[in-house]
């Protein structure tokens, strides 16, 4: 890529590794299959773990020598601009020739090889353009010549506002879409209504990822267990406790 951007940091301190097991396997399954391309990423409702999961796969992304385009488009939280510290610019896509280069409004991520940022639109012209579907497909397809894989945050499904960029048509307009659900939050319904709007808007769904994030693992509801036995009998409580974090299951 030959025209030099601005660089931005990643403060990245709050993800989980990007070598998780998790991790890879959603990285194989959802990006290394094609060379080129453009994912969106959305959930039901906010607070699923969508910013946190793109940030992520980007990263493990770039960390594979393709390089990576993360697009912050949730205009109802623009959490990732907040994270890189990346000024949020106007677009003008009104009145830009979707034919000639998007670089300028790209930054480089610091410490982070192939992997580059464009943070949400300040003006809502920008917004409204690209609830249209064949310009949110030129859109995508102008970006899609510059890097080999697109990692796009959006608002979610179920929130109406004039001033989002609707997810379910973006991702009609996208290679593929994720769909990301936080078990024990959003009930089942909303995820299967949301999965059928995508479907039946024509994006390829290329699958649902459960975010166990408020869930408690098998240690902490075995040591919940002992809390409660311990009401009746300390030393068996804490018998119980040493005997599960010594543990090789965990």
């Amino acid at each position: 890529m030959s025209n030099k951007t601005p660089a931005t940091k990643s403060n990245s301190q709050a993800l989980q590794p990007t070598s998780f097991t998790e991790i890879n396997r959603i990285h194989r399954h959802a990006l290394a299959k094609v060379k080129k391309g453009s994912l969106i990423l959305t959930s039901s409702t906010s607070g699923e773990g969508v910013s946190t999961l793109a940030h992520t796969m980007a990263v493990r992304n770039a960390d594979n020598g393709e390089r990576t385009l993360l697009v912050d488009l949730n205009m109802r939280n623009a959490s990732l601009s907040a994270t890189f510290g990346a000024e949020r610019l106007e677009w003008n896509l009104k009145e830009r020739d979707l034919e000639t280069s998007l670089l300028d409004l790209c930054v480089e991520v610091e410490g982070v090889n192939n992997l580059f940022f464009l943070a949400a639109p300040r003006d809502d012209d920008s917004v409204q353009f690209l609830r249209d579907a064949e310009r949110a497909r030129k859109f995508l397809a102008n970006l899609e010549k510059e890097f080999d894989h697109i990692i796009v945050d959006t608002t979610p499904v179920q929130a109406y506002n004039r001033y989002n960029v609707d997810p379910v048509l973006l991702s009609a307009a996208a290679s593929k879409c994720i769909l990301v659900y936080l078990a024990g939050d959003t009930s089942k319904y909303k995820a299967s209504k949301s999965i059928e709007q995508l479907q039946s808007a024509g994006a390829e769904v290329e699958g649902m990822i459960v975010n166990d994030y408020k869930n408690p693992n098998l240690q902490e509801e075995l040591f919940n267990l002992a809390e409660r036995i311990g009401k009746l009998s300390p030393s068996l409580e804490n018998w119980l406790k040493r005997g599960i974090r010594n543990s090789k299951i965990f």
